[in-house]
């Protein structure tokens, strides 16, 4: 548990969400392919976040709202289910 602290926090971590000096802002939005998802990812990107964008799955491969969002070649979208825990490992 070299790197680890009380808390499970990385020793190199603080508040300010800093890894050795460097900032780093990620967003992970579960239900990206709704209306309110979608338009949250689009509010983080223009913040200068990094979102990761959960769209839950479905046959057709469909992202749902995220398909029409104007930043989506900014964003990684996730297709899967917040439901399983082999896919959140």
């Amino acid at each position: 548990m070299d790197g680890i602290q009380k808390h499970g926090k990385c020793k190199n971590h603080n508040a300010n969400n800093n890894y050795d000096g460097v900032s780093m802002k990620i967003a992970l939005v579960t239900g990206a392919d709704g209306f309110i998802g979608s338009h949250l990812v689009e509010m983080l990107v223009d913040k200068g976040y990094k979102v990761k964008a959960l769209s839950h799955y479905n046959s057709f491969n469909n992202w749902g709202w995220i398909e029409d969002i104007k930043c989506k070649e900014k964003i990684e979208i996730l297709t899967g289910d917040i439901r399983d825990p082999h896919y959140c490992k």
